[in-house]
């Protein structure tokens, strides 16, 4: 089974400062990112053979971590990701 890489996160330079972090501690592994969790969901139901590690950001407008997290929870690929929270928020909520 393939397995990828993606970042999820709404702002430009976090996804470009993680992908350089990720792709030096994983050189041999494809890395994708993505603006909004709604491409992402879009990309993961197109990639069902595949596993996903996915660095997820918490607070992205239109759908946030959570909703992200809530429709993992009925999708096709549920049983093929492992999710990293990444966020700069300080509320322990």
């Amino acid at each position: 089974m393939t397995k990828r890489i993606s970042i999820i996160d709404d702002d430009s330079m976090m996804l470009l400062l993680q992908k350089r972090i990720i792709g030096k501690v994983f050189p041999n592994h494809e890395i994708y990112t993505f603006e909004s969790a709604n491409e992402a969901l879009i990309f993961f139901d197109n990639h069902v053979n595949c596993f996903h590690y996915i660095f997820l950001d918490l607070n992205m407008p239109q759908m946030n971590g959570w909703e992200f997290l809530d429709r993992v929870k009925n999708s096709s690929f549920k049983n093929n990701i492992a999710v990293v929270i990444v966020t700069s928020s300080i509320d322990q909520n």
